[in-house]
């Protein structure tokens, strides 16, 4: 049994079988190596009750676990990150061709008004 406990928030989604509205109105316990002290700050600390759940890591390990895990994220997210200015930078410049291709028609217009 380690010594070493981390209270994390983890989406709800990711543990189905919790409810997080029983969770943050205390009818679901706190799990049996959590402190009433630190489950109640927990709680009170939770960003968002309705969408988070306090998980309680225990052990280097389990820590080890959860970095990984986070960092593996940030990639996924890096990556949609990069797509996502690429489809941008397209934008941009078909809106840029798009307004060259006006101010031409517009003068254009004025010409043949004169």
């Amino acid at each position: 049994d380690s010594r070493f406990q981390a209270m994390v928030y983890d989406p709800s989604q990711s543990h189905p079988h919790l409810n997080p509205t029983n969770i943050a109105a205390g009818i679901e316990g706190r799990p049996p190596h959590v402190t009433p002290q630190a489950w109640s700050q927990s709680l009170a600390t939770n960003p968002d009750p309705l969408t988070l759940l306090p998980i309680c890591l225990v052990g280097a390990n389990a820590l080890q676990t959860r970095i990984a895990s986070q960092q593996e994220q940030a990639l996924v997210l890096k990556s949609y990150l990069e797509k996502l200015r690429q489809a941008v930078g397209q934008l941009q410049q078909s809106t840029r061709g798009s307004e060259v291709m006006v101010g031409e028609i517009q003068e254009e217009g004025s010409r043949g008004r004169r």
